[in-house]
């Protein structure tokens, strides 16, 4: 089976209520997964309002993390939503309970969040429907529980309806169910197939890069397929026989002119930061706990990429060294004095695996240590 097309767009939505509102967000699409970047330029009783966030559904089209900032007179806020797929909920890593069996985020300052729900309800071909979602109400961002009506008019119509408070307005949907029209309230001004992103002149930039440097040739491809963001089921072993489970966050990027590879690895991933791992009781230990990173350099006179781990949160710094060898990444280097070898295996376009071992006392055996499955999410 093929892997699903991935594919953005860029909207521009107008605030119709009041004509002080705009919205501009890229709306990143893989099969069901959806992956919404979003920037509001609100007013709010003639206060101005700016809103970031990034809202990220699972492979079933379900809300699964919202990371949002908001700036106004009063400074900035942030907000952290973070959803297991089955109902339950986490806001800034606390279990947020009155959350409990929401499936979408619905932003209250924005149109695109509508298209969540319709877009499961038109892949199941049903024409009317109820669900909860994590209502955020702006500018205080209080979420909070609400029971939402869907009703299917025609190919493009559909009604909304909030059920606690009898508010009703009819949306005129496009094929990714983003709104063109939510009546009397938002009006679509501007779609473009693709990402318009603009650069600007901040760390960032002058960091990131969109490409390899010409000078690495050929082998910039041993990691050019890593561009972009993974989701992580995590796994340590410990030398006792036990397994610690968790989930992360791996983003990758050309820098440095586009002559070195940097990444950025979370566990837990930013949505749930300050929670152990979802619901389990246990304190995170220092090990399971990471937010580091590592820059990736190929030197020609070896043949090999070098490559510099660090991990603030525990101390940890790893030094390895290697390079593709057919359908696998081989890295190896020592931490304490120990021989290790981490591994890239099962290399496709949506996933992979990264493995870590530790050579046994007796110079022969090889310890699996730590176990990460990767699923593309960007």
């Amino acid at each position: 089976m093929s892997a699903p097309t991935r594919s953005a767009r860029t909207y521009v939505w107008h605030r119709e209520m009041d004509a002080g509102s705009h919205e501009h967000a890229v709306v990143f699409s893989e099969g069901q997964r959806l992956r919404i970047e979003g920037r509001i330029l609100a007013v709010d009783a003639g206060t101005p309002i700016e809103v970031h966030y990034t809202l990220q559904t699972n492979a079933d089209g379900i809300s699964q993390s919202l990371q949002l900032r908001l700036a106004d007179a009063e400074g900035e806020r942030r907000l952290s939503l973070w959803h297991d797929g089955q109902g339950n909920w986490w806001r800034d890593g606390e279990p947020a309970l009155e959350l409990a069996g929401c499936l979408d985020i619905d932003l209250g300052l924005s149109p695109s969040t509508n298209a969540l729900p319709l877009a499961r309800l038109r892949r199941d071909h049903t024409r009317e429907a109820e669900i909860r979602a994590a209502w955020v109400r702006f500018p205080g961002l209080r979420v909070e529980p609400a029971l939402q009506a869907y009703r299917q008019l025609d190919d493009t119509q559909w009604r909304y309806l909030n059920v606690a408070s009898g508010f009703s307005a009819e949306l005129e949907i496009d094929d990714w169910s983003l709104p063109r029209h939510y009546a009397g309230i938002w009006r679509l001004i501007g779609r473009h197939d693709g990402p318009i992103e603009l650069a600007g002149q901040g760390f960032s930039d002058a960091l990131i890069a969109t490409a390899p440097h010409e000078s690495l040739g050929q082998v910039s491809d041993d990691f050019s397929w890593l561009v972009g963001g993974w989701q992580a089921e995590v796994r340590d072993f410990d030398a006792d026989g036990s397994t610690r489970i968790g989930v992360g966050e791996w983003w990758f990027s050309w820098v440095l002119e586009g002559r070195a590879m940097q990444d950025v690895w979370i566990s837990p991933p930013r949505a749930a930061r300050g929670d152990t791992s979802q619901g389990a009781t246990a304190a995170l230990s220092a090990s399971s706990n990471r937010y580091g990173t590592t820059l990736r350099t190929f030197e020609h006179a070896r043949g090999s990429w070098r490559i510099r781990w660090t991990n603030p949160v525990s101390g940890a710094e790893n030094q390895l060294e290697g390079r593709r060898k057919n359908d696998r990444i081989v890295l190896l280097g020592k931490i304490d004095g120990v021989l290790h070898r981490w591994q890239f295996i099962d290399i496709s376009d949506d996933r992979f695996t990264w493995q870590g071992y530790q050579l046994q006392a007796d110079g022969e055996h090889w310890a699996l240590t730590a176990q990460f499955d990767l699923r593309r999410i960007r």
